[in-house]
């Protein structure tokens, strides 16, 4: 691999299984499983099914109308006469649907934070030439590249949060649009059975708290990029990117668009991607090509092209 200042590596959990780790989510699931069975209930009850397959995005298809029917028996009827309703007879749905929504997120990022810490105590060996001066955006929460590659923390952002010796809190979520009219809890809101059986203020404020969920779930990528527009402007120069286990996917597309957006030369980069199946060859292909990279700037290596021989 290159020694130059000009490279930019992005490393993705495929990095981390590739070096034997067990980070996959179905790794995360069994954590949970194991260590908060009432966690792993409701992140069961409440999203689709094959959660754990894409779990990030996965996270955004949270079933709203369960939430809803459990919340709807705190529901004052609409026969009562509303100046009789006291405020917190009003409130009381929304206040249990804000419960259900926040103990679930914030026991999520406990367990991940706890599992994350395990991850980072498994004893791996270096199977990569790293480049010791280059850039590296890290969507891992592990320590690998400066455990075990002994790349200086200031050449490493860990865009989501790191997960030994620090009070981050990590960052997970979808990244659909938090304007709830595009989502389904949107389209259910004005359901007219709802509005015909129970009262429409108490209604509306029960909708309130589960559309908050959506958002309370999400990355907010673009307060992330905002916060980091420094780092990725300092990545204006990078002529080489090599991408080592991240999927390219629509849930963090947008921290790619902003490196492109940033670079002196965007049609110049010399993209270099790892990938480990041809399947998975064909997926980031069409990635980085939904990104308006063109095809010719782009190389595909297996990963064991890349693994340093002893």
């Amino acid at each position: 691999m290159l020694k130059y200042d000009n490279v930019l590596y992005i490393i993705g959990n495929g990095f981390d299984l590739f070096h034997g780790l067990k980070s996959s989510y179905y790794d995360f699931r069994d954590y949970i499983k194991k260590t908060n069975w009432d966690l792993f209930q409701r992140l069961e009850v409440y999203h689709t099914d094959y959660l754990w397959n894409d779990f990030e995005r996965k996270l955004g298809q949270f079933n709203s109308n369960l939430l809803f029917e459990a919340s709807s028996i705190f529901l004052p009827d609409i026969k009562e006469d509303f100046e009789d309703l006291q405020m917190s007879q009003i409130y009381l749905a929304g206040d249990f649907a804000a419960g259900e929504s926040y103990e679930m997120l914030s026991e999520l990022k406990k367990s991940l934070k706890k599992w994350a810490e395990t991850l980072c105590n498994t004893k791996v060996e270096a199977l990569l030439g790293l480049d010791d001066y280059a850039h590296y955006l890290s969507f891992n929460y592990t320590n690998l590249l400066s455990k075990v590659y002994g790349i200086e923390n200031e050449r490493i952002n860990q865009i989501h949060g790191r997960c030994m010796g620090y009070k981050d809190e990590l960052i997970i979520g979808h990244s659909i649009d938090e304007d709830l009219s595009t989502n389904e809890h949107s389209r259910n809101r004005f359901h007219p059975k709802r509005k015909q059986r129970y009262n429409f203020e108490a209604v509306e404020n029960l909708h309130e708290k589960i559309g908050e969920h959506f958002s309370d779930s999400s990355k907010k990528s673009s307060e992330i990029i905002r916060a980091n527009s420094s780092y990725f402007q300092s990545l204006n120069d990078v002529e080489y990117i090599y991408i080592l286990g991240h999927s390219i996917s629509d849930v963090d597309a947008c921290y790619y668009e902003k490196i492109i957006e940033v670079n002196n030369n965007r049609d110049k980069i010399n993209w270099i991607i790892a990938f480990r199946k041809e399947e998975d060859k064909i997926t980031l292909k069409d990635n980085i090509q939904n990104l308006g990279v063109s095809s010719n700037q782009v190389t595909f290596k297996f990963w064991e092209e890349l693994r340093v021989r002893s």
